[in-house]
């Protein structure tokens, strides 16, 4: 998944120091999480039907 991606992404650049990098994916991972969510509610309602 994407999202586990980004965090491996983002604690790799902080270990490095890599705070450009670290912000950037921090607003990536951030926007990835709203797209999962939004996934997530209607694959709810159809699961309690």
């Amino acid at each position: 998944m994407a999202v586990k991606g980004y965090n491996e992404s983002i604690r790799l650049a902080t270990k490095l120091g890599d705070n450009n990098n670290k912000t950037f994916l921090e607003s990536i991972l951030k926007e990835e999480e709203e797209h999962v969510d939004w996934l997530e509610t209607p694959l709810d309602q159809i699961g309690q039907i």
